[in-house]
């Protein structure tokens, strides 16, 4: 049976395709912020939403914290027990937030108010 590498490379040195060819990088379709009068608006909304679910998530973060500290300042248990779940849910709510919209950002090139979309993810350099 032969494998994608080896019918790639027997596809190759039939003639067919050479290593040279190369592969379009444009294939016609671009992404059109101005299709809609509705898209702008849209791509306001996508970054007042995930300025809000970071804000949100960061006042749980606050309450879990403040509440774990009364649960040890008091010897509550249930209260430790409590606010370390809250603050492990916030923590993972954060990090989801984050990486859904920075995904978002990279995959497509919005711009959704956090800075140019095009180095949001680049590697700093110093």
């Amino acid at each position: 049976m032969m494998t994608a590498v080896g019918g790639l490379a027997a596809y190759l040195a039939a003639g067919q395709v050479s290593a040279e060819d190369e592969i379009p990088d444009n294939m016609g379709v671009s992404i059109n912020f101005s299709a809609f009068p509705w898209m702008a608006q849209l791509q306001e909304w996508a970054g007042g939403l995930q300025a809000t679910c970071l804000i949100l998530v960061g006042i749980c973060a606050v309450l879990g914290t403040v509440m774990f500290v009364a649960g040890r300042l008091s010897s509550s248990q249930q209260v430790q027990k409590v606010s370390a779940t809250i603050l492990l849910w916030a923590f993972i709510a954060g990090i989801a937030i984050a990486v859904i919209f920075a995904v978002l950002v990279w995959a497509t090139g919005f711009d959704l108010g956090f800075g140019s979309a095009s180095g949001m993810l680049d590697p700093v350099v110093a």
